[in-house]
């Protein structure tokens, strides 16, 4: 697949999970095996994979307290670690965390907060305070 996509954006939310420690597990698993299912030697130039986590109100299928950006970061940080104590090439092609859906930046409507959720992935991505 890398040689036919300049990048993939893995989307690990509404798994209907009922755990933290599930869902921890889960986006883990989505890292790894994505990049697994996408190495094919060193990484092609410009491929990148991103995974989209959730940042939004409660539905049939999400439940923020235990999908959310926290627990997904702690989950593909873990993946990251093993990849890299591993030597595995395709761990350069991961790039990143990205919310999904996101309103005016507050996070008083239940979507993404720039004081919570981005300063959770700035504290933990860019090593800001």
């Amino acid at each position: 697949m890398p040689g036919h996509a300049d990048f993939l954006v893995d989307m690990a939310y509404d798994t209907g999970l009922t755990s933290a420690a599930d869902y921890q597990r889960f986006v883990h698993d989505q890292v790894t095996s994505t990049l697994a299912a996408v190495d094919a030697g060193p990484p092609v130039a410009g491929f990148r994979l991103f995974l989209a986590v959730s940042a939004y109100p409660a539905s049939r299928y999400h439940d923020p307290s235990v999908e959310n950006v926290g627990v997904a970061l702690a989950g593909a940080t873990a993946a990251m670690t093993e990849l890299d104590k591993a030597g595995a090439p395709s761990a350069g092609w991961f790039h990143g965390i990205a919310t999904f859906l996101h309103t005016d930046g507050s996070g008083n409507d239940g979507y993404a907060g720039w004081s919570t959720d981005c300063a959770t992935i700035a504290r933990a991505w860019l090593g800001s305070p």
